[in-house]
């Protein structure tokens, strides 16, 4: 892949590209939308601001730690460290979402590699 097109595809998923937040927003549908993503590769830290079903305003979600788990041909990304601006998702994410791998799907272990890893 060229420099060029690596650095396109790169600010696209920076910018939270539409592309993104559909697959994110196909994932979390059912509790509400993600409406902004930034990532910072060289801190590991991921911030999506999320508008959840029953809430008036978007809530700030901040995956601080986290590491990329890669197989041959598959690879998982490991949330170490997670919070958010609201308490009771602060024990949600606590419960479901530190300490747990989440497989990445075969057509984004590319992304993986050249923006998160």
């Amino acid at each position: 892949m060229s420099i060029l097109s690596r650095l396109a595809k790169g600010l696209d998923h920076l910018t939270g590209s539409a592309s993104t937040k559909v697959a994110i927003n196909r994932l979390i549908g059912e509790y509400g939308k993600m409406i902004e993503l930034r990532i910072d590769n060289e801190n590991k830290t991921i911030i999506a601001s999320v508008l959840l079903k029953g809430e008036n305003s978007p809530i700030e979600v901040r995956i601080d730690k986290y590491e990329i788990i890669k197989n041959d041909s598959s690879a998982s990304v490991l949330i170490k460290d997670v919070s958010s601006d609201k308490a009771w998702l602060n024990a949600v994410l606590k419960t479901f979402v530190i300490g747990k791998s989440f497989d990445v799907p075969a057509d984004k272990i590319d992304f993986i590699d050249d923006f998160l890893g």
